[in-house]
C-alpha cells in the first residue's frame, strides 16, 4: 500500500471515530440548550456549551469539518472572551447542532 492510500485510510478512520463521538457531543449541547431556553443565566450549562464547542473548535476543522469547526469557534470565543449572553448565542448553537446531525446523517 503506498504512503497516500494508507494516509486516506487513517483519516477516513479519523473521521469515522469523530463522527461516533459528534452525538455524544451534540447531546450535551443540545441538553444545555434547552436547559439555557428554560434559564438563560444557567452558568453550568453555558460552561457544557463551551466545553463542547472549545473542543470541537480544536479538531473540527483539521479532520475536514471546517463549518463545524469555525462554528464552535464563534461560539466559544462569544461564551469566553466576549461574556455574550444566551439570547446572542441561541441561533448559532441551533446552527451548529443542524451542522452536526448533517455529518451524523451521511
Amino acid at each position: 500500500m503506498n504512503a497516500q492510500a494508507n494516509a486516506s485510510d487513517m483519516m477516513a478512520t479519523l473521521q469515522a471515530s469523530y463522527r461516533q463521538k459528534l452525538l455524544d457531543r451534540l447531546i450535551v449541547i443540545e441538553n444545555a440548550s434547552v436547559q439555557l431556553s428554560e434559564n438563560p443565566e444557567d452558568e453550568v450549562a453555558l460552561g457544557e456549551i463551551r466545553r463542547e464547542c472549545h473542543k470541537l473548535s480544536g479538531v473540527s476543522t483539521s479532520l475536514g469539518f471546517p463549518e463545524i469547526g469555525n462554528l464552535a469557534t464563534e461560539i466559544d470565543c462569544g461564551i469566553t472572551l466576549e461574556n455574550t449572553p444566551w439570547s446572542g448565542l441561541s441561533d448559532r448553537v441551533e446552527e451548529l447542532l443542524d451542522l452536526m446531525e448533517e455529518q451524523l446523517e451521511d
